[in-house]
């Protein structure tokens, strides 16, 4: 599902939430943050399919941090 989150500096990003973990307190899920997420799919609770990739290096290893970077590959509108 794609969430629309508000920034601490004010602007609008948007977030993809695992559907697996729905029925989970919002502030337990963990969010993947896509910095390439076409325009079109940036509706909040737009329920979507989608398949990628987490990006990953040894920095990012040792980091606790939220949300985790994934790149999208392939993303549909689920029915």
């Amino acid at each position: 599902m794609i969430i629309q989150r508000s920034q601490s500096n004010g602007q609008t990003g948007f977030l993809i939430v695992p559907t697996y973990s729905l029925g989970v307190d919002e502030a337990n899920r963990t969010p993947w943050g896509s910095c390439n997420l076409a325009t079109a799919y940036q509706q909040d609770s737009l329920q979507v399919t989608v398949s990628g990739y987490f990006l990953t290096s040894d920095q990012l290893e040792t980091m606790n941090i939220s949300p985790l970077p994934f790149e999208v590959t392939s993303i549909q509108v689920r029915n």
